[in-house]
């Protein structure tokens, strides 16, 4: 049994198929779910769109997939990706409010500390 990994829940079973590469396009994966050939824990599953989880199984032509949610978290030497993000995004924040600060305390008659 492989384990796949997922980010996030839930995580629509056709998509699951493509991004592991059983099947070429998400409408052929639609196409073969719908004709009944992928079960999901063990069932029978003809829903395109149905939403996997932590834990579910997934079985199509003799591959076997496990989905096992991961979270990202930042060890004491590295940065996580959020946190990277939100300074990128202050700084931007900083260098456009500065001057609207500097013009409206200057329209104001006061000084910026």
């Amino acid at each position: 049994m492989r384990i796949v990994e997922i980010t996030r829940e839930p995580v629509e079973l056709y998509k699951i198929l493509k991004f592991e590469g059983l099947i070429t396009t998400g409408g052929e994966a639609k196409l073969l779910i719908g004709d009944g050939q992928v079960t999901v824990n063990g069932e029978i599953e003809t829903r395109r769109r149905r939403k996997m989880a932590n834990g579910d199984v997934i079985e199509f032509r003799g591959d076997r997939l496990q989905l096992r949610l991961v979270r990202f978290r930042a060890s004491d030497d590295d940065t996580s990706l959020s946190h990277q993000v939100f300074n990128i995004e202050k700084a931007d924040f900083e260098s456009i409010v500065e001057p609207v600060r500097r013009k409206t305390a200057s329209a104001k008659g006061s000084t910026v500390r």
